[in-house]
């Protein structure tokens, strides 16, 4: 991370980790994360910002037949995401992002990193009104495609804002400079490599694992002093997608809508 970083004067610095736990009626999903993120504006015109996470998952299947799946009871992704912001003009900035990412089973191998990653531009109209554009190439719905994004922002008052778009519209709510109230509603995907394959003939080292959801959320951010923040989430998730796929994308196995709640805390620093 820090080889492809500039670290200037004017950073920002920001640890955020989170427990979640989901229930379905396939499945119950435990997951850990942690992110780091630094973010350095390298002058007026240009931002850079470096993210590297980590996520653990767990499973539980309640079906008596799981399948394919009887052999994936845990996952773990690494990603990292390099961002920069540069200013065209006044009012309108160029985004650009690359995302190596890696899913995996137990062992991670480089067959397991995909790239991902997209371009944006940025306009602002005045000060309550900006609009976001982009092309994706992303895991939103399990597999690896291009797709365009889309984010428009209104900043209601000093109080409340909201963004409308895809893959996630939000609305923001802060009664004071210490609590943050927000309403998500987003697509989130993943893929993984199954190194556990070889245990049947079906599948081989190129299957995968493919997962995607659409989630509703409500959140509360509390600041608790100058640097540490505590956040308290819950949600529900439908159109879950959940399949193992061989190297030609036939679908082995899978647990698709499946629905149910999911609770989160977390704890985010921030210098």
């Amino acid at each position: 991370m820090l080889a492809t970083s500039y670290i200037s004067s004017q950073n920002s610095y920001i640890v955020d980790a989170n427990v979640n736990t989901q229930s379905t009626s396939d499945f119950n999903n435990n997951e850990s994360s942690i992110k780091i993120a630094i973010n350095s504006n390298i002058n007026k015109k240009t931002a850079i910002t470096n993210n590297l996470a980590y996520e653990y998952d767990t499973f539980v299947y309640k079906q008596a037949e799981v399948n394919h799946f009887s052999e994936m009871n845990s996952l773990n992704r690494i990603a990292y995401n390099f961002e920069v912001e540069h200013a065209i003009n006044a009012k309108t900035k160029f985004i650009l992002n690359a995302n190596p990412v890696a899913g995996f089973q137990s062992n991670l191998n480089i067959s397991d990193v995909i790239i991902l990653g997209g371009i944006a531009v940025n306009h602002t109209f005045n000060v309550k009104n900006n609009l976001t554009i982009g092309l994706q190439r992303n895991t939103y719905f399990g597999s690896t495609e291009i797709t365009p994004t889309v984010s428009f922002h209104h900043q209601v008052n000093s109080s409340l804002s909201y963004d409308l778009g895809f893959p996630a519209t939000k609305l923001n709510y802060s009664n004071n400079t210490r609590n943050l109230f927000r309403f998500t509603s987003f697509i989130t995907g993943s893929s993984y490599s199954f190194d556990k394959a070889t245990y049947i003939n079906d599948l081989n080292s190129d299957s995968r694992i493919e997962f995607s959801t659409l989630s509703s959320a409500i959140e509360f951010e509390r600041n608790v002093d100058s640097n540490w923040y505590l956040k308290l989430q819950a949600g529900y998730d439908v159109n879950t997608k959940f399949e193992a796929l061989d190297k030609n994308k036939n679908t082995l196995s899978e647990f698709n809508n499946s629905q149910g709640y999911k609770l989160s805390l977390g704890i985010k620093y921030k210098l």
